[in-house]
């Protein structure tokens, strides 16, 4: 067809604060850039649609979602997800928001920054700390808890968890004492899991502070088995 136009390409040609703004800008610099006139009506962007229902939830219905996730997981069916107050929640507050009548991608966020949205509604009654802050330390903590738990849960023996964790050789010989700073928790959390499953006792986070609250002791997985009493247990992230 003469003088179709017809330019796709992923790179950022030009930014613009609004959609608006960058169509403007990115016709002008197509139209130096391909020598033919480019009309801003004929830049397109991407068309976004909401994957969950739009609600307005207060803060007691998302805390009621929020708990009713934490201690019977999340929704199987795709349909009951998407019309999930917290998930619709969640797509509102950090993937999508309106500008000139069109869904637009927001701006990544910090978990820290996030973790300000999100104080509203963690709060318990009379409990007003301070949203999660990052701690590093903290978080390799469950890092090590998480790693060793899914060992257990997936049948890994502790032989085959070692040569798992041993597989990482260029870590291993690059920077030895960081991997066996790495290692020797993960190695640690899988025996302590272990003796609890063996003794019927609890398992004791090596978080601090630790988890707030336990879900029910008794939970099914995905493949139908009940999960191992010292396993199931859900922590509540509180500020310090």
């Amino acid at each position: 067809m003469p003088g179709l136009q017809c330019v796709g390409t992923s790179a950022t040609m030009a930014k613009g604060a609004t959609f608006a703004e960058a169509r403007m800008r990115i016709a002008a610099v197509a139209s130096r850039l391909f020598g033919a006139d480019v009309r801003p009506d004929r830049v397109i962007g991407e068309t976004l649609r909401r994957a969950t229902t739009e609600t307005d939830p207060s803060p007691d219905d998302l805390r009621a979602a929020m708990t009713a996730v934490l201690e019977q997981g999340p929704a199987r069916a795709y349909e009951a997800r998407t019309a999930d107050p917290l998930f619709g929640w969640i797509e509102t507050t950090f993937g999508l928001r309106t500008e000139d009548d069109r869904f637009v991608r927001r701006r990544p966020r910090t978990l820290p920054s996030a973790a300000g949205d999100m104080a509203a509604f963690a709060h318990e009654p009379g409990d007003s700390t301070a949203p999660f802050v990052w701690d590093e330390g903290r978080r390799f903590a469950m890092q090590a808890e998480f790693d060793a738990a899914y060992s257990h849960l997936y049948g890994v023996s502790r032989d085959d968890a070692d040569y798992i964790m041993d597989s990482f050789g260029a870590f291993r010989r690059n920077d030895p004492e960081r991997f066996a700073r790495t290692k020797t928790p993960i190695s640690d959390v899988y025996d302590a899991m272990a003796q609890a499953m063996e003794t019927g006792e609890p398992y004791e986070t090596i978080l601090d502070p630790p988890r707030r609250r336990a879900a029910p002791s008794r939970q099914v997985g995905a493949d139908g088995q009940e999960m191992p009493a010292a396993l199931v247990r859900v922590e509540l992230v509180q500020g310090h």
